[in-house]
């Protein structure tokens, strides 16, 4: 959980962009070191989301929960990898991941349902070239289907049923291919009797004032 954590991410080349990206999304805080900024890093400066700097010095970790070691100059990435070492903060080193604390999945993200493939920094090719796979089979409707899971879940556990019953509920409402098929179409009319149709035999039903919108899936 970075939400308000600081990050400090040294280099803003392809690589860099795509991990400061990352880390915002997580909702970092972000120093960036970037002698020659581009324009759409500038942008970021300039609405506050991140403190930009021409050059990194070891002032910068201070309050750092992790580093990002992704300058196009190796001599640099491992003098500041060193120095995050030395202050005792994780380090991710772009072009050498074996010498730092730790690496970045490549992640398939459709809201809160997330895959990660991982080859342990070995081959990030391979791993983005998997994520690419998978988004091909696990498109929106997985994120659809997980936050009305999320939503029927309470419904379920307060319905007095016994464990077996809870397992079986859940269990026909994620493996349903009808459902996830509604919800790929949008259709949320049917979705909502896919999910009836499972809860009805075990005496569950939903709630009148449960709707099935755009804010829910």
């Amino acid at each position: 959980d970075l939400g308000g954590r600081w990050a400090l991410v040294v280099g803003a080349g392809r690589v860099g962009r795509r991990k400061l990206e990352k880390i915002l999304r997580a909702g970092a805080r972000v120093r960036l070191v970037e002698p020659n900024p581009a324009e759409e890093i500038e942008l970021l400066a300039s609405q506050g989301r991140i403190e930009l700097w021409p050059s990194f010095t070891q002032t910068l970790l201070a309050g750092v929960s992790l580093v990002f070691a992704a300058s196009d100059d190796r001599e640099t990435n491992r003098k500041v990898a060193q120095a995050a070492r030395e202050r005792g903060v994780w380090v991710n080193v772009a072009d050498e991941p074996e010498s730092g604390d730790f690496t970045l999945p490549a992640v398939v993200e459709q809201g809160d349902f997330r895959l990660a493939v991982s080859t342990g920094g070995g081959s990030p090719a391979l791993a983005a070239r998997t994520a690419a796979r998978l988004r091909t089979m696990f498109g929106p409707e997985y994120g659809r289907l997980t936050r009305l899971l999320a939503a029927v879940r309470p419904l379920v556990l307060a319905g007095g049923l016994p464990p077996a019953a809870r397992e079986e509920i859940f269990r026909g409402l994620a493996e349903s291919e009808e459902l996830r098929g509604h919800l790929a179409r949008h259709e949320l009319a049917a979705a909502r009797e896919a999910v009836e149709r499972v809860l009805t035999p075990l005496d569950l039903n939903l709630p009148p004032d449960f709707t099935f919108d755009d804010d829910l899936i």
